[in-house]
């Protein structure tokens, strides 16, 4: 098997000689392609903050820097990649090079910009509560008059939709469905008031 993949590798010409321009870029390429497997494979079975950070510490936690080995494997793939299909294609070392760094600085920045675009749509799940107030909510199950207990509204929050216990202080039951306002939070507990 490894001499039929051999051969099929030789065919298209992706086993140059290592020792000319095209062999280097070819390296190269093979390199950071392993590179990004591997860091792919590492990312699936990781919460993805095993990083270099722009600042040079290890877990980038939450923010994607640009100094990261995702984006510097970029780098390589595009540098590799791209030089190797120019020096293929007939260009000169100095183009194939400068056509290298083109591509590598490509996808250097592709990959920042979307590793920035994932990061930003992280959520730990966490509901804070403060945030809930002002928003407008339904009332789900009837809410008592009086602050006693019991009632349930349905609030949209942009990242879910919530069934949250809710009180009220008028003197008459609000029946489910009436549209309320978020006034306050209490240990978990909403206080509404009609809108």
């Amino acid at each position: 098997m490894f001499d039929s993949i051999t051969r099929i590798l030789t065919y298209f010409n992706l086993i140059p000689d290592f020792l000319s321009a095209t062999g280097i870029f070819c390296a190269i390429a093979w390199f950071a392609t392993a590179m990004a497997v591997l860091v792919s494979v590492f990312s699936f079975f990781s919460d993805g903050g095993d990083d270099i950070s722009s600042a040079g510490e290890a877990g980038g936690g939450h923010e994607a820097g640009w100094l990261s080995l995702r984006s510097l494997t970029g780098f390589l793939l595009g540098f590799g990649w791209t030089g190797f299909v120019l020096s293929q294609a007939g260009g000169t070392v100095g183009e194939s090079v400068i056509g290298g760094i083109i591509g590598g600085f490509a996808m250097f920045f592709l990959i920042v910009f979307l590793m920035r675009m994932i990061y930003s749509l992280r959520s730990d799940g966490t509901l804070k509560y403060d945030s809930l107030v002002g928003m407008p909510a339904l009332v789900y199950v009837t809410i008592p008059p009086h602050g006693e207990s019991g009632g349930q509204v349905k609030v949209a929050h942009p990242s879910q939709l919530f069934f949250l216990p809710a009180v009220q202080s008028g003197d008459v039951p609000l029946s489910a469905e009436t549209p309320v306002k978020i006034t306050a939070v209490h240990a978990g507990v909403l206080t509404v008031s009609p809108l």
